[in-house]
């Protein structure tokens, strides 16, 4: 039985060696025609551009901040608007600096007058030098507050620092 098993498995081998090797050789080794799509070329206009990950910064860019405090009585732009220097953007709510200017100015011109009149005085030899001296000193004082004050009411008004677009105001 073994022999009839290798018997059978040699015919088997033989009979398969056989019909690969035998038979028809036309077109043995070539292959089906490709379908191939052809275009016609023409000269268009054309649109090309490159997406790459970036983010824009400003060449100057300013954070501004007031110099005083108060409440935001007016904005005077829109968010992205082209400004010019110089250019009125916020107010601040200007009462409480406009009453400490004319306080000053008014303790100025107090401080004017008391000085002018010890002046005369002194010239005359009828009051102590130390009087005229406290009334110099008063009126240099009265001058520095009526500039503090002057430069307070100036700063409730914030302009543009230059000429660019604005951003987006975290005050609203």
């Amino acid at each position: 039985m073994k022999k009839n098993i290798y018997l059978m498995s040699f015919t088997a081998a033989l009979a398969m060696l056989i019909s690969s090797c035998g038979g028809n050789n036309k077109g043995a080794g070539q292959y089906p025609p490709v379908q191939v799509v052809a275009y016609t070329v023409k000269a268009e206009k054309a649109a090309y551009y490159d997406d790459y990950p970036a983010q824009v910064v400003a060449l100057n860019q300013v954070e501004m901040r007031p110099e005083v405090s108060g409440y935001i009585t007016g904005i005077y732009f829109n968010d992205g608007q082209r400004v010019q220097k110089g250019m009125k953007l916020y107010t601040i709510e200007q009462q409480q600096y406009k009453a400490a200017y004319d306080a000053a100015k008014a303790n100025l011109e107090k401080a004017q007058q008391d000085y002018d009149r010890y002046k005369n005085l002194a010239k005359n030899n009828a009051i102590a030098t130390q009087i005229l001296e406290h009334a110099s000193a008063d009126l240099d004082a009265a001058k520095s507050n009526l500039q503090a004050a002057e430069t307070n009411l100036n700063n409730s008004v914030i302009y543009a620092p230059f000429d660019g677009t604005i951003g987006i105001s975290q005050v609203k």
